[in-house]
């Protein structure tokens, strides 16, 4: 009997201390996402593709509606769904940019963001 209560004492005082542990993570997991350094990112981006020669205009809408929703995420209600927002549009961005030197910084910025 008394293996009983001490069994179960401590797996009332485990139980106890997992949604504590859960919020720590949950936590941890939040502040490992920084919006503002993505947000710069993303603006400077933007500046260095208006200012490269070349690009085709129906690229820079595309590109720049890819930039945009990345800020409206960025400045939204869950700025840590950044990635998932970003991540399906990457590809076609990514394959745009290729042939522009300038654009290429950005292209390995963000290939490790979005990895």
């Amino acid at each position: 009997m008394k293996l009983w209560i001490v069994a179960l004492a401590l797996v009332a005082s485990g139980c106890a201390a997992l949604p504590s542990s859960q919020a720590k993570m949950r936590q941890q997991v939040q502040s490992e996402f920084r919006p503002a350094p993505v947000y710069e990112q993303l603006l400077a981006f933007h500046d260095a593709l208006v200012q490269t020669p070349g690009v085709e205009l129906e690229h820079v809408a595309i590109l720049t509606r890819w930039i945009a929703l990345g800020v409206r995420t960025l400045r939204g209600d869950d700025p840590s769904s950044w990635e998932a927002v970003a991540r399906p549009g990457w590809p076609q961005v990514r394959s745009l940019i290729g042939p522009y030197d300038t654009l290429q910084p950005f292209a390995a910025t963000f290939d490790h963001l979005l990895q």
